[in-house]
């Protein structure tokens, strides 16, 4: 049974792309666009200052610290801020061994890439999380994330023979190291899977219904997984995700056939079937109550994309 930030990063549909490194110096300032799906970088040697748009400060990043954007949001990093930034696309127009050299010598070093993700789903996923998701140096846990840093760095400036598969892996492992740190030590999400995924026992429940999305799941099943009563569970799931357990799956559920439906390929009775509805009507009837139109227009919209 896999965990719940295996399974939310599962059902988003989560790849990883390398993107560069950015080696700067001197005094300067790159503005990124904003992008598709989540974006990481990790700072491999001095400091540099970051700003996203939504920012009024900006956050000065050390050698070691990494950020995710959870938004599509544009930003810019730079020694200075004050300077007028010049645009990634014309400063990553000349890369040369996989980095970028930008200003009048190197005393920065910055790489990253993006994770792309199904953006229909995304927003009630990451609502709960904030834009920018900071991990110091110091943060615990952060001995794998140096190595993993360390590890892709290598694989980027002196690419061997399947480098951009093992820089894509590394990627997706940083993120979700990312995230974990993040989540571990952060206390101010109160509710949402990110929530849930501090408490063990919410988080036995929340894989459950993940692994076995069509399963008659009543209560006391989740409950007795959960290790704990059916009235402490109920008010426990609640308080964290913010919906009942019933509510959760139900959901659940809607995101899967929406899924299911834009993929194609699969008839909409066995998706109602895969997700345990009684019938095809009274799936497409639940469907509609969630989405606003049927599931046959559900997917012949997805085709018109």
């Amino acid at each position: 049974m896999n965990d719940s930030l295996s399974n939310i990063l599962d059902l988003l549909e989560a790849k990883s792309y390398v993107s560069v490194g950015l080696s700067a110096g001197g005094n300067w300032s790159v503005l990124t666009s904003s992008f598709d799906g989540l974006k990481f970088n990790a700072v491999v040697k001095g400091e540099a200052w970051l700003k996203t748009a939504d920012m009024q400060e900006g956050l000065l990043l050390q050698q070691g610290d990494c950020f995710i954007l959870t938004r599509s949001v544009s930003f810019v990093m730079a020694s200075d801020l004050d300077r007028e930034p010049d645009l990634a696309s014309t400063v990553f127009a000349n890369v040369s061994q996989g980095v970028a050299k930008y200003g009048l010598s190197e005393e920065f070093l910055v790489i990253g890439g993006k994770m792309t993700i199904d953006e229909s789903l995304a927003r009630p996923l990451l609502q709960d999380l904030p834009t920018l998701i900071h991990i110091p140096a110091d943060t615990p846990g952060s001995n794998s994330i140096a190595w993993l840093i360390d590890k892709l760095a290598g694989e980027i400036e002196h690419p061997l023979a399947g480098s951009t598969s093992i820089r894509s892996h590394l990627l997706h492992v940083l993120i979700v190291e990312g995230f974990r740190a993040f989540l571990t030590a952060n206390q101010r999400i109160g509710s949402g899977w990110a929530a849930a995924l501090r408490d063990p026992r919410i988080d036995r429940a929340m894989a459950a219904l993940h692994s076995e999305p069509g399963k008659q799941w009543t209560l006391v099943q989740l409950a007795n997984i959960a290790g704990m009563s059916r009235a402490n569970f109920a008010l426990r799931f609640k308080t964290l995700i913010g919906t009942s357990p019933m509510e959760y799956l139900s959901e659940l559920r809607m995101q899967l056939a929406s899924r299911a439906l834009r993929r194609g390929g699969q008839a909409i009775g066995d998706i109602a079937n895969a997700l345990g509805f009684s019938s095809e009507s009274a799936f497409s009837a639940r469907f509609r109550q969630h989405y606003g139109h049927s599931p046959r227009m559900h997917r012949q919209a997805s085709t018109l994309l």
